[in-house]
C-alpha cells in the first residue's frame, strides 16, 4: 500500500512540470505572434527587417518551429515580394542553424554577422533597379542585422534567464530599443483617432513604478514618449509622459491608488487647461481613466507576486538570514558551554570528602580510646572478655557525651565503669583528645565540602542559564516587512524622519528597531505612532547613537501593563552609629522589579556589613538570572562559611510588571503587608535568617496584584513597635493617600511615636504602589 502511494506521489511532479512547460510555451508563442504583427506595422521603409530581427533572436534562443511559421505567416500581409524575401531569409538562417546543431558547435558573434549578411543578399538584390533603392535596402539590411542583436539580448533575458535577474547595461539598452519599436507600433494603431498606446501607457507606467521602482518608471515613460514622437513628429508626448511619471512617483509612497489618481489628474489638467493635444478628444481621457482603473483593480497579492517574480522586492534576505544563522550558531555554542558547566558541577559534587557524621564516628572513637587506654591494663581481660557489652556501652556513652557537650568529665562515667576502671583520668584524657581531633577534622572537611557544594551549585546555575539562553537563541526571528513599510510611511507622515525600520518577533515578544533623525528621536508621538501600526503598546527601551550624529537607533518593546512607585523611610537604633538594615529597589530583566530589605542581626557596623553583603549578593544573583532557590541557597552558604556568627533576615519581593504578580521570599523576616482596595493582607514567613543553618528552606508566597495595590516591606524594628499585627494593618487601611512616600512617612511616624522617638532597633520601611 505504501509503495503504491509513493509511486502515485512521484508521478504528480512530472505532470505539474509538463503543464507549466505547456503554458510557458503557449505564452511564448502568443508573445512572439504579437511581436511579429507589431513589428511588421512599424516596417515603414525597412521592408520588414524588424520582424527579421525578432525571428533571428528567437532562433538564437533555440526556438525554431514557431518563430519560423510566425515570421512567414505575417509576411503575407505585405505582399508576395515580402513573402519571397522572408522565405529566403528563413531558409538561410534555419540552414546554418541545423548545420551548427548537427556539428554541435555554437554560433559565435562573427559567424552570426556573416550569416546575417548572407541572408540579406537576396533582399538587397531582389528587384533593385535604381541606385537610391539599393542604398535604402542596404540601410534596411544593416538595421535588420543590428536589430537582430537587439532581439537576441532581449529574448535571452526574457526566455532563458528571466527578468528576475538583474539586467546588464547592454540588455537594458536593447530592451529600451525593442520597447521603442513596439510602442511605436501600438501608437500607430488608431482607435477612434487615438493611438492604442494611450490605453496601455498609463497602466505600463504605474506597473513599472510599483514592480521595478522609480528609475525604471522614468525610463519607460521616456521610451513611450519618444515612440509617440516618432509617429507625430513632435516631442510633446515626451513631456506628457515625463509629467505622468513624476506625478506617479510622488504619490506612490503614500498609496498606489493615490499614485494612479495623480497620474489621471495630470492628464485631465493637460487636456482641459493646456490643450496639449490640439483639440479635445474624450476618448483619450476615457483611455487614461480605464488604464488607471485597471491598475487599481489589480489585487495587491498579484502585484507583490509580480515584484517577487521580477526579483525587485526591497527586502534584503541575506542580512535577515544571517541574523538567524548566527543565532543558531550561538545557541549551539551556549548549549556546549552549558554541558561543560554541568559536567564541572558533577565533578565538584563527586569530590566531597563524605564527612563521617557524629553518630557513626562515636563507635570508632570509642574503639580508639579503648585501644589507647586498655592495651596494657592488667584488668583488660576482665573488662573486654567477661563484661565486654557493658564496657562497649560505657565507652560509647562517654564519647557520646563528649561529642554533645564538647568535653567529657568524671560525671559522664557510669557507676560500673567508674568502680572497676583503674585509669579513669587516662580514659577521660584520651576521650577528650580524640573528640577534639574529630571535631577539627569535621570542621575542615565540612568546610571543604561546603565550598565544593557552593561552587558546584553555582556552576549548575550557570549551566541552566546558558541552557535557557541557548533555547532562546535557537528560536527563529520572524520579520514583518509589510508593516515595516507601513511604519516608515506613517512616521514620515507625522514628520518623524525615519531611515530604516525593522519589526520582528522574538520568543513571542514583538520588537521594533528604528533609525530616525536625531532631532525626532524624542518626539512625544513616536511611541503612539509605532504602537498604532503594530497594534501593540510599545515603548522605547534603549537608544544608541550611530557613527553619523544625525541618526539615532531606537529599540522598542512592549510596555509593561503595570509600573511601580516607591516610598522609603529609615532610622537607626538609638545610640547606634549606623543602621544594620539595607534596602534595595532594582529593575530586573524582562520587566521585573526587585524590592528587598535585609536586616543584619543586631545593630551597628557588623550588622550593616552583613546586610549590605546579603542584599548585594541577592541583587547580583537576580540580575544574572538565577532562580530563587539557588540564589538564597548560595547566599546562605556564603554567609555560613564566615565564622563570625553574623546572621541576616532577608525580605524579598519580585514584582512581574507584565503579569501583575508578586513573589514574596522571606528568611527570618517579619510579616509583609498588601493593601488591595480597602482590605489589608498579611504575607508571613517562618524560616530562620540567612547564615544560621547550612541548609534552609525559604518561605515563598505568590500573590496576584492589580492597579493601586500597595506593598509594604519592613524590618523587625518596625513590626516590634506595634503591640500586634492588627494595629499595623489598621494603620495601613486607614491611610487614604495613594502616594507611596506619604504612606511610608505615616507608617514610619507611628512607629517612632510608639518608640518615643528612641527606636530600640533599626527601622526600615519601604512602600511600593502598583500603577497601570
Amino acid at each position: 500500500m505504501n509503495r503504491q502511494t509513493g509511486a502515485a506521489r512521484i508521478s504528480i511532479a512530472p505532470t505539474k512540470a509538463k503543464g507549466a512547460s505547456v503554458w510557458r510555451s503557449l505564452l511564448e508563442c502568443v508573445s512572439l505572434a504579437a511581436g511579429f504583427v507589431l513589428l511588421r506595422l512599424t516596417a515603414d521603409g525597412l521592408y520588414g527587417q524588424l520582424a527579421f530581427g525578432l525571428f533571428v533572436g528567437a532562433l538564437y534562443c533555440n526556438r525554431l518551429l514557431a518563430p519560423s511559421v510566425l515570421f512567414l505567416a505575417t509576411s503575407f500581409a505585405s505582399g508576395i515580394d515580402c513573402v519571397l524575401v522572408s522565405a529566403v531569409q528563413c531558409a538561410v538562417m534555419l540552414g546554418v542553424s541545423f548545420v551548427h546543431i548537427k556539428c554541435r558547435r555554437k554560433i559565435n558573434k562573427w559567424l552570426l554577422i556573416l550569416y546575417l549578411a548572407a541572408s540579406q543578399i537576396f533582399f538587397v538584390l531582389f528587384k533593385t533597379s535604381e541606385s537610391q533603392e539599393l542604398v535604402n535596402k542596404l540601410i534596411a539590411a544593416g538595421a535588420g542585422i543590428v536589430f537582430s542583436f537587439v532581439c537576441i539580448y532581449v529574448l535571452r533575458a526574457l526566455f532563458i534567464r528571466g527578468l528576475k535577474y538583474r539586467l546588464t547595461v547592454e540588455e537594458n539598452i536593447c530592451l529600451a530599443v525593442f520597447a521603442l519599436c513596439v510602442f511605436k507600433a501600438l501608437d500607430f494603431i488608431r482607435v477612434g483617432g487615438v493611438g492604442l498606446l494611450a490605453f496601455i501607457a498609463p497602466l505600463a507606467v504605474l506597473l513599472t513604478l510599483f514592480v521595478y521602482g522609480k528609475s525604471a518608471c522614468y525610463a519607460l515613460a521616456a521610451t513611450i514618449g519618444f515612440a509617440c514622437a516618432l509617429n507625430a513628429g513632435s516631442l510633446t508626448q515626451v513631456a506628457v509622459c515625463g509629467l505622468w511619471s513624476v506625478c506617479a512617483v510622488a504619490f506612490m509612497p503614500l498609496s498606489r491608488w493615490l499614485s494612479a489618481l495623480a497620474l489621471l489628474l495630470c492628464e485631465v489638467a493637460l487636456v482641459y487647461f493646456f490643450d496639449i493635444y490640439d483639440g479635445f478628444n474624450s476618448l483619450r481621457l476615457i483611455a487614461a481613466v480605464a488604464s488607471c482603473a485597471v491598475f487599481c483593480c489589480i489585487p495587491g497579492k498579484t502585484l507583490e507576486y509580480l515584484k517577487a517574480v521580477s526579483g525587485n522586492t526591497k527586502e534584503k534576505y541575506s542580512p535577515r538570514h544571517i541574523v538567524n544563522r548566527l543565532r543558531v550558531n550561538l545557541s549551539r555554542k551556549l548549549f556546549e558551554l552549558s554541558e561543560i558547566f554541568y559536567a564541572m558541577q558533577l565533578t565538584f559534587k563527586t569530590l566531597n570528602n563524605n564527612v563521617i557524621p557524629p553518630e557513626k564516628a562515636q563507635v570508632s572513637i570509642a574503639n580508639e580510646v579503648a585501644e589507647l587506654t586498655c592495651k596494657d591494663c592488667p584488668e583488660s581481660v576482665k573488662c573486654w572478655r567477661r563484661e565486654i557489652k557493658d564496657s562497649e556501652q560505657a565507652f560509647c556513652d562517654v564519647v557520646g557525651n563528649a561529642l554533645d557537650r564538647g568535653k567529657a568529665t568524671v560525671l559522664d562515667l557510669n557507676s560500673s565503669l567508674a568502680s572497676r576502671c583503674l585509669r579513669t583520668s587516662t580514659l577521660l584524657s584520651n576521650v577528650n583528645q580524640q573528640v577534639a581531633a574529630y571535631k577539627q577534622y569535621y570542621l575542615v572537611a565540612a568546610s571543604s565540602d561546603n565550598s565544593r557544594n557552593l561552587i558546584g551549585d553555582q556552576l549548575g546555575g550557570v549551566s541552566r542559564i546558558m541552557l535557557g539562553l541557548s533555547e532562546e537563541s535557537k528560536a527563529t526571528i520572524r520579520f514583518d516587512t509589510e508593516r515595516e513599510k507601513q511604519l516608515v510611511e506613517q512616521l514620515t507622515f507625522y514628520n518623524i524622519l525615519t531611515k530604516e525600520a525593522v519589526i520582528f518577533n522574538e520568543g513571542g515578544e514583538l520588537n521594533v528597531t528604528l533609525v530616525v533623525n536625531s532631532r525626532d528621536a524624542r518626539k512625544e508621538n513616536l511611541e503612539s505612532v509605532v504602537s498604532e501600526v503594530v497594534n501593540a503598546k510599545l515603548g522605547v527601551c534603549a537608544r544608541e547613537n550611530t557613527d553619523n550624529e544625525n541618526w539615532t537607533v531606537l529599540y522598542l518593546k512592549p510596555k509593561p501593563v503595570y509600573d511601580v512607585e516607591f516610598g522609603f523611610c529609615a532610622a537607626k537604633k538609638a545610640g547606634s552609629e549606623v543602621s544594620g538594615d539595607t534596602h534595595s529597589f532594582v529593575r530586573l530583566d524582562k520587566d521585573k522589579f526587585l524590592l528587598a530589605v535585609c536586616d543584619g542581626m543586631g545593630s551597628g557596623k557588623e550588622a550593616e556589613r552583613a546586610s549590605e553583603s546579603a542584599v548585594s549578593l541577592v541583587e547580583n544573583f537576580y540580575k544574572a538570572g538565577f532562580d530563587n532557590e539557588l540564589i538564597l541557597k548560595s547566599v546562605n552558604r556564603l554567609l555560613t562559611s564566615v565564622n563570625d556568627e553574623t546572621f541576616t533576615a532577608v525580605d524579598i519581593c519580585v514584582v512581574d510588571l507584565m503579569k501583575g504578580t508578586a513573589d514574596f521570599i522571606k528568611l527570618g523576616a517579619p510579616q509583609g503587608l498588601i493593601k488591595s482596595g480597602g482590605e489589608v493582607q498579611f504575607v508571613s514567613g517562618g524560616s530562620l535568617p540567612l547564615g544560621v543553618l547550612e541548609e534552609m528552606q525559604p518561605t515563598i508566597t505568590k500573590k496576584a496584584l492589580k492597579a493601586n495595590d500597595v506593598i509594604v516591606l519592613a524590618s523587625d524594628g518596625f513590626s516590634d513597635a506595634f503591640e500586634n499585627k492588627d494595629d499595623m494593618a489598621a494603620l495601613l487601611a486607614e491611610t487614604e493617600s495613594s502616594d507611596p512616600q506619604i504612606i511610608a512617612d505615616k507608617l514610619f511616624g507611628k512607629a517612632m511615636i510608639n518608640y518615643d522617638e528612641k527606636p530600640k532597633d533599626d527601622i526600615t520601611v519601604i512602600v511600593a504602589r502598583i500603577k497601570q
